[in-house]
């Protein structure tokens, strides 16, 4: 009998331990956690900048270089503060092979609807957007295949994007492969980062 309470002692005494060790790891893995810094925002403009200065008439050697999901949320949260059409609130990427998708909470300001009648209405105030697709980049040319949307959690169909964005003050067509800057070569999505060849 004894025994028989010394191994109920010993068992739950192991369950109380390996819950502490799982509840301290969870501690720590929210405290190690990476969050978007304006730190990160450099570390991504410090590497932009090696590219536009390696961007020189009759250059032959090429470079790599890495840019991870947090480096690409800091850079639109901290180094774009102030030039993009609306204001960012959050932003979360993902970056899978081949893959990226994003998704940001934003705030359009009032008055869009003056410069686009079309889609002004429909996106003034906070908004969740979430978008995914294919992308790469090959000697110099890059495409983007947009491949889903949800604005507030609900599905907008891709063609009805597309129509929006080829309707905007200055058109985007989204299908039109498109000149990688600064003499980027090559753009290779890979899980969680970014390899760019230039």
């Amino acid at each position: 009998m004894k025994m028989r309470h010394s191994l109920k002692r010993s068992g739950a005494g192991l369950v109380i331990c390996v819950l502490s060790l799982t509840t301290l790891g969870a501690a720590r893995v929210r405290q190690e956690a990476v969050v978007p810094s304006e730190a990160e925002a450099v570390r991504l403009e410090s590497k932009i900048r090696a590219i536009e200065a390696a961007d020189t008439p009759g250059r032959t050697r090429r470079e790599t270089v890495d840019v991870s999901e947090i480096e690409l949320e800091s850079y639109v949260l901290y180094g774009l503060a102030g030039q993009l059409p609306v204001q960012v609130e959050t932003v979360d990427v993902e970056l899978r092979t081949g893959q990226l998708a994003a998704t940001v909470d934003m705030v359009v300001e009032e008055g869009l609807s003056a410069s686009q009648p079309i889609a002004g209405p429909l996106f003034e105030g906070a908004h969740t957007i979430f978008f995914e697709g294919a992308f790469e980049a090959r000697r110099g040319t890059g495409t983007f295949d947009l491949q889903g949307v949800r604005v507030d959690g609900i599905p907008v169909p891709v063609f009805l994007v597309k129509a929006l964005l080829e309707n905007l003050d200055e058109p985007m067509d989204l299908d039109a492969p498109f000149e990688t800057p600064l003499g980027i070569d090559d753009v290779v999505v890979r899980e969680r980062s970014v390899r760019v060849t230039y």
